[in-house]
């Protein structure tokens, strides 16, 4: 997969992973967890193809503030089509 220079590193290295994982691991769901305040994250996720699973509600206690788990997964049947194999 080729990944243009604005999408970065981060980006590159989870398509790498996701795509090991699948091909090579015979894994059938791939899960990703950030924090809600981590909005760049949560895009970035739901853009390689993540879809959002769910939330813990005011899990992380940062700066004397709480914020929630967002989790994220994507299927084999869902990486399929996203990379034109199905």
């Amino acid at each position: 997969m080729l990944i243009s220079p604005e999408q970065g590193y981060g980006a590159e290295a989870i398509s790498w992973a996701v795509d090991w994982a699948f091909k090579f691991a015979n894994v059938h769901k791939v899960e990703i967890q950030t924090s809600s305040y981590n909005e760049r994250a949560s895009h970035l996720y739901q853009k390689l193809g993540f879809r959002l699973e769910g939330k813990k509600r005011e899990t992380i206690y940062i700066n004397r503030k709480y914020y929630d788990l967002i989790e994220f997964g994507i299927l084999e049947s869902e990486w399929k089509s996203l990379r034109g194999l199905d």
